[in-house]
């Protein structure tokens, strides 16, 4: 019985935090599902995104598809948040929208 409930509720819900927390505490949400908030931005050479405060401090987003309609715009996105090898921070979003 326990394993048809724990089966019924999904993924879990990702975690809120502040992207200047993923910044600076990157150990503490490795792995994790998380929402997160800044200004979507982009690089041509080689091309790559990532969300960034006011005061710069940024996490890379991917897969492209999915943000690319949103550069320039403040964002809310939520996914799996890891440190990868050669990139850095980065963030797989799995939902994404305009902040207000």
């Amino acid at each position: 019985m326990i394993t048809v409930l724990a089966a019924c509720r999904g993924p879990t819900q990702p975690i809120e935090v502040d992207l200047g927390v993923l910044v600076e505490q990157p150990s503490e949400y490795t792995g994790r599902r998380v929402t997160t908030w800044g200004m979507l931005r982009t690089f041509d050479q080689p091309r790559h995104y990532w969300i960034e405060t006011a005061d710069f401090q940024r996490v890379g987003v991917v897969p492209e598809q999915k943000i690319a309609s949103y550069v320039n715009e403040m964002v809310q996105v939520s996914g799996r948040f890891d440190i990868v090898a050669g990139a850095g921070r980065q963030l797989t979003v799995e939902h994404i929208t305009t902040y207000p």
